[in-house]
């Protein structure tokens, strides 16, 4: 599978602007395209205010928004090394990124996110959590701050139960070889424990996926596994951590601890969410 497009919600912030660079240096790297788009909603008013005045608050938003297209364009001239458009919609970020992707094929959604400090971190992190649990496609999602340096290691944190369908590792497969990838294939269990006989049918399948790449097989025990997790990823210095919540509880505990834990996201934990198409 090769990446041809990839989506970029923008928001303009800081945050936004980092994974923006994170995808330009990425799609340099694949040859692709990347899609901006920026979303913006303008709060009903009341029944006791005219219309006019929210047509012009309207107006009034669409110029302050394409003045920062242009200024995003001045402060990241490396857009122009690569192809890319952008657009803007009116509506929720999470509802405007569905509708572009029932509106066109894309490959990779990277979009950013940052510690909590205050009410506006934690709806940043909420959209990127959002957008990464209901997007089809897969999804990569950049601490603040942390700059693109390749994928040297790669974990892939999954029950093999969660992996029968290997067509899901496509895009994965498609970086690991053009990054030359160290592949770990991690198994997180409450206690130590053999694999059952599907599991292990599930493991002999991924060493032959994964048979022309350099990979290997970790098993962890810990008894939250989103510690696991974790601790694996920064332990081993862990480049890109993959997960496939076909459970989304255990999606849910692991971004929203990131998203709330300064000292996780100075890890440089970046994470790409793989779908199960059986969901």
């Amino acid at each position: 599978m090769k990446i041809n497009n990839i989506l970029v919600p923008v928001d303009f912030s800081d945050c936004s602007r980092n994974a923006l660079c994170y995808a330009i240096e990425l799609a340099q790297r694949v040859n692709a395209q990347l899609h901006l788009i920026h979303s913006y909603y303008i709060p009903v008013p009341t029944a006791d205010i005219s219309v006019i005045v929210d047509n012009r608050a309207q107006l009034d938003q669409e110029q302050v928004i394409r003045d920062a297209w242009a200024g995003l364009a001045r402060e990241v001239p490396e857009l122009g090394r690569i192809n890319y458009s952008h657009e803007t919609r009116m509506g929720f970020l999470n509802n405007v990124v569905l509708t572009a992707l029932e509106k066109r094929s894309f490959d990779l959604i990277i979009m950013g996110t940052k510690g909590c400090t205050n009410r506006f971190d934690h709806f940043l992190g909420s959209n990127a959590y959002n957008v990464a649990r209901d997007a089809r496609v897969p999804v990569l999602v950049i601490p603040e701050h942390h700059s693109f340096s390749g994928f040297k290691k790669v974990a892939i944190a999954a029950d093999y139960h969660q992996i029968k369908d290997l067509s899901n590792l496509e895009l994965l497969r498609s970086l690991a070889t053009d990054f030359q990838s160290e592949i770990h294939l991690l198994h997180i269990s409450e206690a130590p424990q053999s694999l059952d006989i599907e599991e292990a049918e599930e493991a002999l399948n991924l060493k032959e996926y994964f048979a022309d790449l350099d990979h290997h097989f970790d098993f962890v025990t810990e008894l939250n596994v989103v510690d696991g997790i974790e601790n694996y990823s920064k332990e081993n210095q862990v480049d890109l951590t993959v997960i496939i919540p076909r459970h989304h509880n255990l999606f849910e505990r692991l971004f929203k601890k990131r998203i709330t834990r300064e000292s996780v996201l100075k890890a440089h934990m970046c994470m790409l969410v793989l779908h199960d198409e059986q969901e």
